[in-house]
């Protein structure tokens, strides 16, 4: 069905513009593409095609960053609000408005323009608290995005979280804001390492959350110069990764220092209104903002709350009546849709790397390659740089200037590396230097001498199996790639497991023939039998998380004193691991499809992935044992490029809506649960003939 969207945004004035159309076609797992030969007409398309599949997660994503979310979840969004309104996104968003970039404030204004059309037209489909959206909440969502990357609340002192007065209750709740545990895999194949000629292969697989903001949107767009494919969080209107028609790109998530906290010297003691920097005292900036809080009964009541900021920034205090400022990178940066543009814009490494290294975004390793042949890594960020003779693990003096930031350190200076010996790179939120074999301490190369502020020495298991993988390949086809990326073996079974077998064998022979000694037994020839992949017919994972589980083994693995076992201790572990199992229902042998599950509305399928794997798909387990994932790849994508041709293949969690009507709320599921990706139309022609509804719109609405 065809039709125009026309309805009007206040505040922009069209009435001398040509109208242009844009249409927005669906493919049969209703991702959208969106075509226009005018930039503005596409993003309006957009935005209303994302308020489509989205609305109600759009507008949580602006309610989270203007800080209001306890108005529509009630008391426990007021967590969120007095966590983040000192850091006022909004307030920022308008007040730095003007400085973007002429075309992202006209992208902007059509796009929300296109989410207020849609809310007009389907008035039914709104949340009770819907409500018209800006320009200014896509900037602030943007920078609620930055915070959230940047924040470490390790750096708090700890007194923190005991109970603090209640205009400072904020401070208590920054802590679950710790984006410590997301992560990604990433890798990029030079033409030396793939098997089709001059053909460059590029794998992204970032590890988040597949509910609340982290979750991913999948769209392609081709609206003038704007011509891109890959996902971005609901309410953004630029892709943050895929490809452009010569270029692809995935993310994984670094470890720079980008915040510190500063002890400051405040007085008076009671009611401070000055702060100590120098030698002398300066007003500190006080500002006071009015919460809102829906209770059950859907009434609305207001509490206040007065924060104090230093130049570092907000100020906190501990039981001792210690006084902390937190400063962070990146705060007070609206640019960061300028940079997204400018990498959907990019056609080839080289310019690439130069909208990377504009550095709004504060963090996130690159791994790329373009259709040239030409591949480049970079550990990117607004990284500050610090002062010697501080230890920033710890509150630095906020009274001197001696602790004072020097700045960012530049794009050039940045960890990075292109066309590696190897062919390859690779990142599972490794150190740089991990990257790729040769780049590390040679000429041209990544220094793994680092100070520990600008890049821990992280190695994970995941980055050692994917090293192993990558190193033994040579002329990797797509399906390869594919394999690679979505490796199931079980990282700490194969580190552990025959220790532990060794040790249960041992450990068995010296045990009295009887039930005990034939549970043992048998719980052995299950974990010898399995070959260490989690794959949902795979007979050996749950027997081996039980195993897990029991102290003695946990202890071991910990600190393991030796690579010998006492077999005793495992046999008794063996013992506990089969009782914990049979107590919650479950076989020694089951299959772990049994119990770990892919789940969404009615939709129940078993599961590939899991522990630790280059595929964790972690989650939940009930008392039954049953494990509901909710945490992994939250979108995977292959490209294959070379001059003058380009393929790509993905897969979501769930789906594009989250409609629970709609066919596209769960149809991706069963492609997630077994790792199988689907094929995206690679041309014009292939779109069309693979679009099974169309959608036409007009530009300025009204014409």
């Amino acid at each position: 069905m065809i039709f125009v969207a026309a309805a009007l945004f206040a505040g922009c004035s069209h009435a001398n513009a040509q109208p242009t159309q844009a249409v927005v076609m669906r493919d049969g797992y209703g991702m959208p593409y969106v075509r226009s030969s005018r930039e503005e007409a596409g993003m309006y398309a957009f935005g209303y095609a994302q308020a489509q599949d989205r609305l109600t997660a759009i507008l949580h994503n602006y309610k989270q960053a203007r800080a209001e979310l306890a108005e529509i979840d009630g008391p426990e969004g007021l967590s969120n609000d007095l966590t983040l309104r000192p850091f006022r996104f909004f307030e920022i968003a308008r007040e730095k408005y003007g400085s973007l970039g002429q075309q992202v404030q006209l992208d902007l204004d059509a796009f929300c323009a296109g989410i207020n059309a849609y809310e007009k037209d389907n008035p039914r489909a709104c949340p009770p608290w819907a409500f018209r959206v800006s320009p200014y909440d896509v900037v602030a969502f943007t920078e609620f995005v930055n915070f959230a990357f940047a924040y470490d609340g390790s750096k708090l002192p700890e007194d923190l979280s005991a109970s603090v007065p209640t205009d400072d209750a904020w401070y208590v709740r920054l802590r679950p804001h710790d984006p410590s545990e997301v992560g990604s895999n990433a890798f990029a194949l030079a033409p030396t390492k793939t098997k089709t000629a001059h053909t460059t292969i590029v794998s992204m697989d970032p590890h988040l959350p597949w509910q609340g903001w982290r979750r991913w949107y999948q769209a392609d767009l081709n609206c003038d110069a704007l011509n891109v494919t890959g996902v971005t969080f609901a309410g953004v209107p630029y892709i943050a990764m895929g490809h452009t028609p010569t270029l692809a790109w995935g993310n994984t998530v670094n470890h720079p220092d980008l915040m510190d906290v500063y002890e400051e010297h405040l007085s008076p003691a009671d009611k401070p209104t000055h702060y100590e920097y120098d030698g002398t005292t300066h007003n500190l900036t006080k500002r006071t903002y009015r919460f809102g809080v829906v209770g059950p009964d859907g009434k609305m009541t207001y509490q206040t709350h007065e924060f104090l900021y230093t130049p570092h920034g907000p100020v906190v205090h501990d039981r001792q009546g210690h006084s902390y400022a937190i400063k962070l990178a990146g705060w007070g940066d609206v640019q960061v849709l300028n940079q997204l543009r400018d990498q959907d814009l990019a056609r080839t490494v080289s310019q690439c790397r130069k909208a990377i290294g504009e550095q709004h975004l504060v963090k996130f390793n690159y791994l790329f390659g373009d259709a040239s042949g030409h591949i480049g890594y970079v550990y990117a960020g607004k990284i500050p740089k610090r002062p010697a003779n501080y230890d920033v693990a710890k509150p630095l003096p906020g009274w001197t200037s001696r602790t004072e930031w020097l700045g960012d350190v530049p794009a050039a200076s940045l960890p990075q590396a292109y066309d590696p010996p190897a062919g390859y790179f690779e990142n599972c939120n490794d150190a740089p230097w991990f990257t790729s074999p040769g780049i590390a301490d040679r000429p041209g190369g990544i220094s793994s001498k680092l100070p520990e502020w600008m890049s821990p020495q992280d190695r994970s298991d995941r980055g050692l199996r994917m090293t192993e993988l990558l190193s033994k390949a040579n002329k990797l086809s797509v399906d390869d790639a594919k394999s690679v990326a979505t490796d199931t073996l079980d990282l700490t079974a194969q580190r552990w497991l025959p220790t532990l077998l060794s040790a249960a064998r041992r450990g068995v022979t010296g045990m009295p023939g009887g039930t005990q000694h034939d549970t043992v037994a048998h719980c052995v020839d299950v974990l010898s039998r399995w070959d260490m992949r989690r794959l949902v017919e795979s007979r050996g994972p749950a027997l081996f998380d039980a195993l897990l589980d029991q102290p003695a083994i946990n202890t071991f693995l910990d600190n393991p004193p030796s690579p010998h076992l006492d077999g005793a201790t495992v046999c008794q572990a063996i013992l506990g691991a089969s009782s914990n199992l049979s107590n919650r229902g479950e076989l020694v042998d089951g299959a772990w499809g049994d119990v770990h599950r892919h789940r969404r509305g009615a939709v129940d399928l078993p599961m590939d992935g899991g522990g630790n794997s280059i595929v964790p798909n972690q989650g939940t387990m009930d008392d039954r044992g049953v494990i509901t994932a909710g945490f992994g790849p939250s979108f995977q994508m292959i490209v294959e490029m070379s001059k003058g041709s380009i393929k790509a293949w993905s897969y979501l969690p769930y789906g594009e809506s989250d409609d629970p009507k709609s066919p596209h709320y769960t149809d991706q599921m069963s492609l997630a649960t077994r790792r199988k990706f689907r094929e995206l139309p690679a041309t014009e022609a292939a779109v069309e003939q693979a679009a099974v509804s169309r959608k036409l719109f007009s530009w300025p609405p009204g014409h």
